[in-house]
């Protein structure tokens, strides 16, 4: 009854949709990383604020320093990433179960990652 209806999606277009959902979260990664890069001031005085940490950090330059540079990036793109697709779902462009479904990988990604 629900599928004559029109209420049920088909398999292939909830798959579109979710495909389109993680396009979204990538460019609004992207984008943010491109934004990053723009704030050239900014970027040289973090490398070298980074530069000079690694110089003094008793792990040395190739030690858990930069690893905690990377970590910490990518908690703040994982925030981004959130942040745009609850805005897809607040817009209606995905529904809950997308949502929740990326969120969950975005999620447990940023679990992995440890703390900042």
């Amino acid at each position: 009854m629900v599928n004559r209806s029109g209420l049920a999606l088909e398999p292939e277009h909830t798959v579109r949709k979710e495909d389109d959902a993680r396009d979204a979260l990538n460019r609004a990664a992207l984008d943010h990383v491109e934004h990053l890069a723009a704030l050239e001031t900014a970027v040289d005085r973090v490398r070298r604020s980074l530069s000079a940490r690694l110089d003094r950090s008793p792990e040395g330059p190739d030690g858990n320093t930069a690893d905690a540079a990377y970590r910490q990036l990518r908690h703040e793109i994982i925030t981004v990433q959130s942040i745009e697709l609850h805005r897809l779902y607040d817009e209606h462009r995905i529904g809950d179960t997308t949502r929740r479904r990326l969120q969950y990988d975005l999620d447990r990604e940023d679990a992995a990652l440890g703390t900042p």
